[in-house]
């Protein structure tokens, strides 16, 4: 086909795309007689200026480009019908983002470069990985639920409501007759292990526990007893061992020598 017959099926498809957006298929159109005439004799005049062409190609007739022009706008028609579009919702935001984490940073230092450091500044300590700030975070967020100044802790081991309650009713009879005390749920801090910074949190007197201490592995670390006085020590408080609630709870008399305990020690301080 040369450039004029490719411009022209260009212009029957065009043509026929309008038509067929612009009427249902099968739809009848009617014309006057006159303008039927001047279309059949335009397009015998067409057929005519083909046959004389002085190119030696094959004539293609011109029923035959309009049949394979309908029958390419109506592939190309369906074939968009049949391509499923993009969902703009369903595509990720980031997709040039990187999907696995980022390597962890650290820092580097040539042995050379540690040295003259070491031999400057003898008492800075030079570390491979950067300090995790989770210390840091733990003090911010226990601040706010700290009990100020809390000169006597009570360290409750056991998840069961009642015994909780217990050691609140002897927490308010401490602050009733001596001075500021607090609860500690020991068993959050034992499963995160984060007893260096309570240390650094809570600044208590005494400390009060069971013998249930010994079933925590983390707090033990910080355990110390003087077998000569029989003292015990967690960090630097003086830690008297009690009974457990339930057995408070199931004999009343032991009260009597909790107490007597608490006091003993709080009015020698």
């Amino acid at each position: 086909m040369n450039k004029t017959q490719i411009e022209f099926q260009n212009l029957i498809k065009i043509t026929l795309e309008y038509i067929e957006s612009e009427y249902e298929h099968g739809t009848k159109l009617f014309c006057t007689t006159e303008t039927y005439s001047f279309f059949e004799n335009s397009t015998k005049n067409v057929n005519t200026k083909i046959q004389h062409t002085p190119e030696n190609k094959p004539i293609i007739p011109l029923s035959e480009i309009i049949q394979e022009t309908s029958k390419l706008a109506k592939a190309e028609k369906e074939k968009a019908t049949l391509e499923p579009k993009e969902d703009s919702k369903n595509k990720p935001p980031h997709a040039l983002l990187p999907t696995s984490p980022l390597p962890k940073p650290t820092l580097e230092f040539s042995e050379e470069i540690k040295k003259r450091i070491e031999k400057i500044f003898p008492n800075i300590k030079i570390v491979k990985d950067i300090p995790s700030d989770e210390e840091a975070k733990i003090l911010s967020e226990q601040w706010q639920k700290r009990t100020q100044n809390a000169a006597v802790l009570i360290f409750n081991f056991s998840p069961t409501p009642e015994h909780a309650f217990f050691w609140e009713n002897v927490k308010r009879a401490i602050e009733g007759h001596f001075s500021s005390c607090c609860v500690i749920e020991a068993q959050e801090w034992e499963k995160k292990n984060n007893w260096d910074s309570f240390f650094k949190l809570y600044k208590p007197n005494l400390i009060l526990g069971t013998q249930e201490i010994f079933k925590n592995n983390h707090l033990l670390t910080h355990f110390k007893e003087i077998p000569s006085s029989k003292e015990r020590f967690l960090h630097s408080q003086k830690y008297l061992t009690t009974h457990s609630a339930a057995e408070y709870i199931k004999n009343p008399n032991l009260k009597k020598s909790l107490w007597s305990m608490i006091c003993k020690h709080l009015r020698q301080d």
